[in-house]
């Protein structure tokens, strides 16, 4: 099975769901969005024996928090040597478990919130007791959602589809008031860089909201777009948004589909309250996911990252300075690596 099945990148129909030794390196095509790209070997942290294929990662001062099913539960925490401590959240349809969790987010230092996919609502848990302080049905607010993430006290961000014209889907935002369960501000429009072929924002593969709620940054996997936004007032304003890497299309009985053998994007994005970050290939071949960039909010490229693993996902710790991959192995096998970003 290839690397990016197995992280998840489909396509239906033509549409897109879903010791560090530094030195400088030659740059290769995909490199050049960088001044200055380095090579950075992960320091492997070790791995344990129960780490499922992630669908997120965060990191604390003291743990390592992984979202993935395995062994019945959703949610596991790793201490910082990557030894598993233990597994919370149970699969299920009852109110205090999850049918499909593919998000979270630390909503304050006893508080993280997991957004439920099947059922469309975001659960609150306390990490003092592990229960579900609160559940966020987002039926109620938006007919489909593709991602959500909490953005400050009682506001949800969420991705959803919009549509443009006469067929066109794309992606769109939206804020929630959890409260009321009204959408209080949406952003659907079509930035210039994508008025030539707005199919390349069918959906966006990863979404990632700044600690502080003042930013977040989405990307895709399948060509490589970026776009960064601003929330003030509860309202969304357009940053940056740039196509990195072109996503092609052919015509199949008059349908527009994906190339069978596209460039692969960006795929685990994750954002700090100055910088956000997010691994890539900028290659057709799956085994160059070894790579990391870091921009600005206004799509300043800062740095690129070559690394030594297959990335599967990256979190950075709370203080901005260390970076975690959950990584994959030659035999398949996963475990945890940081790396330092002071150096």
């Amino acid at each position: 099975m290839k690397i990016s099945q197995i992280l998840g990148i489909t396509i239906v129909a033509g549409i897109l769901f879903e010791l560090p030794s530094c030195g400088r390196t030659n740059s290769s095509a995909s490199d050049m969005l960088f001044e200055q790209t380095d090579s950075i070997a992960w320091t492997v942290l070790g791995g344990d024996d129960i780490i499922p294929f992630a669908n997120d990662m965060l990191v604390t001062d003291s743990s390592i928090y992984v979202l993935g099913l395995a062994n019945g539960k959703w949610l596991h925490i790793y201490n910082q040597e990557g030894k598993l401590s233990t597994s919370k959240l149970s699969q299920g349809k009852s109110s205090e478990e999850a049918v499909n969790a593919i998000d979270m987010n630390i909503e304050s230092d006893t508080l993280l919130s997991v957004y439920d996919h099947d059922i469309s609502a975001v659960k609150i848990l306390n990490t003092d007791t592990w229960e579900i302080d609160n559940s966020i049905n987002l039926h109620n607010s938006l007919p489909v959602v593709w991602q959500a993430s909490t953005i400050g006290k009682d506001l949800v961000l969420v991705n959803h589809p919009s549509i443009k014209g006469e067929e066109d889907m794309v992606r769109g935002f939206s804020i929630v008031d959890a409260k009321s369960d009204k959408v209080i501000s949406t952003y659907d429009s079509i930035p210039d860089v994508f008025k030539d072929n707005p199919m390349m924002l069918m959906a966006q593969e990863n979404l990632s909201v700044a600690p502080d709620g003042v930013h977040f940054v989405s990307v895709t996997g399948l060509g490589g777009t970026i776009e960064t936004f601003e929330v003030k007032d509860g309202n969304i304003h357009p940053l940056y948004s740039s196509v990195v890497f072109p996503l092609d299309f052919v015509d199949v009985n008059g349908m527009k589909q994906i190339v069978p053998d596209p460039i692969l994007g960006f795929f685990s994005v994750c954002a700090a309250d100055d910088y956000w970050l997010a691994s890539y290939a900028g290659t057709k071949n799956d085994k160059d996911l070894t790579k990391i960039g870091i921009w600005d909010w206004k799509g300043k490229p800062i740095r690129g990252i070559k690394t030594d693993k297959l990335i599967m996902k990256l979190a950075i710790s709370p203080d901005g300075r260390q970076l975690y991959g959950l990584l994959m192995e030659d035999d398949g096998s996963f475990s945890f690596g940081t790396i330092n970003l002071d150096k």
